[in-house]
């Protein structure tokens, strides 16, 4: 699992199996994501890491339901 929050995370997120941008993040960058999370100064990579946690570690629908995902594919 990868997150990025700008441009130069691109090929990292184009390369990883579970992919996260924050929500703030640039279009193109959302894009290559698998998963959008809330922006990083809402703490988005923390919400998602422990609801990875809490969810044991299951990238699942239980899961992206549980971080409300704005989108995923």
């Amino acid at each position: 699992m990868v997150f990025g929050d700008n441009m130069n995370d691109l090929e990292m997120m184009e390369q990883a199996v579970w992919s996260v941008a924050v929500e703030n993040t640039r279009p193109k960058l959302k894009k290559a994501a698998r998963i959008i999370t809330a922006s990083n100064d809402k703490l988005g990579v923390l919400k998602t890491i422990d609801a990875l946690i809490r969810q044991g570690y299951h990238c699942n629908d239980e899961f992206l339901e549980e971080m409300r995902i704005i989108s995923h594919s």
